[in-house]
């Protein structure tokens, strides 16, 4: 399973990644795969591969707000199934 998510652009990425640092680590959840998907002028994709589908969806459930979007990630909650692609 892969997620992709979007970096809020109101948060430095130190602070982003700590926040995700600390979620694998209260979950015991470790992506195999972690890494830049592409730039969109300011906008920072990534990428995360899971090797177990759970995880994933624990993933996308709790970090759904990230979403990518064309407008921009928001604070709001999106759909789960907009996160996760299946390869």
């Amino acid at each position: 399973m892969v997620a992709q998510i979007e970096k809020p652009a109101n948060t430095t990425l130190a602070v982003w990644f700590a926040e995700l640092r600390s979620w694998f680590d209260q979950n015991n959840c470790q992506p195999i795969l972690f890494a830049e998907a592409e730039r969109i002028t300011e906008r920072l994709l990534f990428s995360l591969t899971f090797a177990d589908h759970a995880n994933a969806r624990l993933f996308a459930d709790t970090f759904s707000k990230y979403v990518f979007s064309n407008s921009g990630c928001t604070e709001t909650i999106a759909p789960p199934a907009l996160l996760l692609q299946i390869f």
